[in-house]
């Protein structure tokens, strides 16, 4: 009778306790939870301390490139070939090096990539001065523009073969008939630039971005395109011989006339990309993604569409499945069981790759 007695009071302590437990538990997180962002909070204000550290340190060096570019500008006009000294090039470069990329802060935050304005500053400036090709390849073999701030600039028809330009911003920069033969471009920001007639030729492009970039007639050769996203970007009558685009993004790009030829486009995406009259002659297209893109008149003698997704493509040719074999397109047996033509009511000859009818 007496432990009958106890257990409303047994009961009345083990929710007394559960309850405590609860609420211990709910402090405990809740406190943690504060701890962590008044943690993140701390370490967003250290960041941006550094960055103001760094941005300032940078900007104090701007009197010094001043000086240096002073300089440079009284050597040229003494100089009867616009010629620098080693020991000006040299300091040049040393400052190049100095001059790091640091996060901007933006309001109450920074800037998602860490780029050196001052290094854009420097190049631009360099640039304009008209330097002796000799002085200023030097210059470029020495001297780094990693990660500069180009953002919009003009460097129409500039000579910046070889120069370090990896990771640099040049959203929309204007780099018409450019010389950017050799030069690493690696992640790159290019989004909207314009590169008409530029010269890239074994240029290192992996990663960069170039959507909406302006490209048509440019001489691509042997550059190095892995990786690189292309969407939007206009390729017309481009030269792309001999050039890497595996893994890359074409999507919705126009290549109309241009010259692939023994390109590796390995795992491309090509969706609603424009390749009409384009040679592709020996191109190797395995594994591509090529749906609803528009064929009309390309060129495939030779070229490998092992595996290639070619689903609602447009072509321009009645008979074109029995021209794959005159062309002896490698995967061509895949592409003629998988796929029928299908007749579009178009003005000019289209017909589009469908699936056969069950």
């Amino acid at each position: 009778m007496k432990e009958k007695r106890n257990s409303p009071k047994n009961v009345i302590l083990i929710v007394a306790v559960s309850i405590l437990l609860g609420l211990s538990s709910w402090y405990l997180y809740t406190q943690n939870k504060a701890l962590k962002a008044q943690h993140a909070f701390q370490q967003q204000k250290l960041e941006q301390q550094r960055a103001l550290i760094e941005a300032t340190r940078s900007s104090g060096m701007v009197s010094l490139m001043a000086e240096l570019l002073r300089k440079a500008d009284e050597e040229i006009k003494l100089s009867p070939d616009r010629s620098l000294s080693d020991e000006l090039i040299a300091q040049i470069a040393s400052l190049s090096h100095d001059l790091t990329p640091y996060q901007n802060v933006i309001g109450d935050s920074l800037s998602a990539a860490k780029l050196s304005p001052e290094r854009g500053q420097l190049l631009l400036m360099l640039v304009n001065m008209n330097i002796d090709s000799a002085s200023f390849a030097k210059i470029k073999l020495q001297t780094s523009f990693e990660a500069a701030d180009l953002a919009g600039a003009n460097l129409n028809e500039a000579p910046l073969q070889g120069a370090l330009l990896k990771g640099a911003n040049l959203r929309e920069a204007v780099l018409r008939r450019a010389n950017l033969q050799g030069t690493n471009l690696y992640q790159a920001q290019l989004w909207g630039a314009d590169l008409y007639k530029a010269s890239l030729t074994d240029a290192d492009l992996k990663r960069a971005d170039m959507s909406w970039a302006n490209l048509n007639e440019s001489d691509l050769r042997r550059a190095d395109l892995c990786s690189a996203i292309l969407n939007s970007a206009q390729l017309n009558q481009a030269d792309l011989r001999n050039t890497l685009f595996k893994w890359a993004y074409l999507n919705d790009a126009s290549a109309q006339g241009s010259n692939f030829q023994d390109a590796n486009l390995l795992r491309t995406e090509l969706s609603r990309a424009d390749m009409s009259e384009a040679n592709l002659t020996h191109a190797n297209l395995k594994r591509t993604i090529i749906r609803e893109a528009n064929f009309s008149g390309t060129i495939l003698k030779g070229t490998n569409l092992i595996d290639a997704a070619m689903l609602h493509t447009v072509v321009s040719a009645k008979d074109w499945m029995e021209q794959l074999d005159t062309w002896k397109v490698v995967g061509a047996e895949s592409l003629q069981e998988r796929f029928d033509l299908v007749k579009e009511n178009t003005a000019q000859p289209s017909y589009r790759l469908e699936k056969p009818r069950e």
